[in-house]
Order: C-alpha cells, then structure tokens, then sequence
C-alpha cells in the first residue's frame, strides 16, 4: 500500500490508495482519500508586509463599521468590496494599490502560487501575461469576540482559490495583559479551515481535512472543493476564553476560470 506525499506539503490523490489506519494519523493522510489537491505555503511575504496586511484590513473594516453599523457583518464587507463591473477588481483595495502596496505585493504572491501549484501537479502553468485582472481578492475580518463561522460553500466561476492569513501583528489595547502576539496566532489557529470530501458525506466517503491558520501562511485548493470555517464553539469545544481580544483577518483570492481545469483526473495521470 502506498502513500504520495510532498516535502511542500502537497496532498493529492491519483486512485484511493490508502486509508488512515488511526486517529492519530488521520490529519496527515485524510486528504488522500479526495480526488482532490492542498498546496500550503509557509512564510509566503515579509513580516512587514504581513503585518501590514493585518493593520490595513482591519482599518478599513473598522471605517466600514463606522459608516454602516446596521449591516456591519462580514458578509456586508464582502459586498462593500465586490466589484461594480465585469472587471475583479476590488473598489477598496485596488482602487489605491500600487505595484509595491501590501495588497498588490499579497496579489502577485498568489498568482505565484497558484503557477507552482498548477506546474507541480498538472505540467500547466499560467499563461505568461500579467493575470492580476483575473484575480479578485478580498478582506475578511472577524472579531475574535463575536465569531460566527463562515457556512459550507464554493466557487462557482473559479478555477483556483486561496486563503492567505496575515500575521496577527499587535493587540487592540497595548495595556491589555492578557493579549499578546502569541495568544492572537493561537487564537488564529482555532478558526480552523475545513474542506470536505468532493464525493459526497456517505460511506465510506465523508472525510474532511481541517486546517489550522498560521500567521503568514496560505492555502490553496480547487475553487469547486467545499469549505467552511468552523465558529469558536465547534473548534474548541467552547474554550476560548483567551480569544477576546483582536481580530481574526484573511485574504481570500479566486483566480476566474472553469472547473473542468481541476476537475479531470486524466490531467493527474
């Protein structure tokens, strides 16, 4: 019986090769069971800018709440940064971004990533021309105080998505004893990241992969891949009471294209 995996933490699947032979093992191996792909990359920006990432969405949601406090959720945030035309672009990040801004620097990342990622797994980078236009990224910010979860979903008119986690940077009061860097990148990791089995909830399908944020980190699966992220009470079974302070901040980006792209195994093969 044989397991494929990478040194860049790459899970994917050509048949049903292996199934986990314990708990322990699960988290590792849960991913082979899908038709499926995860790339993470670690350390993907500098601290500054990573940083800065974090300060950014969280000044601009904290303006939006200021100005619209009766639809200040997170979903009202994304409308605030859908675009009004075709084009993906966002109207509050893009409209001030310069090549060397926070956002235009996490943009090309990701389309970096998204090339390695296509190139390891299907021999297929990305067209050579400049694709920032193709990609709409957009800010999510949540109140480590009052997080509800994000609902089970996909992405309809994308090929690749991702998740980027910003570093966790400061806490919102200095003098604030009880919050430190540390407890934000710990209370970051409870927000886990869920993607569900692609062939359904039945058995002996119904696996899931969990995954846990890190600061400065990003993940990368296909756009037609159900995911959620879980609320406080499902991730740690209630006990966050550290996780009061601080906002829990990511960048998600989908590059526009067709399932088909990711969805063939002959591509795999």
């Amino acid at each position: 019986m044989i397991c494929f995996s990478s040194l860049t933490t790459i899970l994917m699947i050509f048949l049903l090769l292996c199934l986990p032979s314990s708990s322990s093992e699960t988290e590792n191996q849960i991913l082979l069971l899908f038709s499926s792909f995860v790339n993470n990359f670690e350390h993907l920006l500098s601290t500054t800018t990573s940083q800065n990432l974090h300060a950014l969405a969280v000044k601009k949601y904290i303006d939006y709440v200021k100005t619209t406090p009766h639809v200040a959720t997170n979903n009202g945030f994304y409308i605030h940064q859908t675009p009004a035309s075709n084009v993906p672009q966002n109207p509050l990040f893009d409209s001030s971004s310069s090549s060397s801004s926070p956002f235009h620097i996490l943009k090309q990342a990701t389309l970096d990533s998204f090339n390695t990622t296509l190139t390891q797994l299907f021999n297929k980078p990305l067209p050579n021309r400049d694709l920032t236009d193709a990609l709409f990224c957009w800010a999510s910010v949540h109140p480590f105080s009052s997080f509800l979860g994000h609902q089970p979903h996909t992405h309809s008119d994308s090929v690749l998505s991702s998740v980027y986690y910003p570093s966790a940077g400061t806490c919102i009061d200095d003098d604030d004893e009880t919050c430190s860097s540390s407890t934000l990148e710990t209370c970051l990791a409870k927000k886990t990241l869920t993607l569900m089995d692609p062939r359904g909830q039945l058995t002996p399908f119904g696996g899931k992969y969990v995954h846990r944020p890190r600061g400065n980190g990003l993940i990368v699966f296909p756009s037609w891949l159900v995911h959620y992220v879980g609320s406080d009470e499902e991730d740690s079974g209630g006990e966050n009471q550290s996780c009061k302070e601080g906002y829990r901040v990511s960048y998600s980006c989908n590059l526009a294209g067709q399932w088909l792209e990711t969805t063939d195994l002959n591509l795999l093969i």
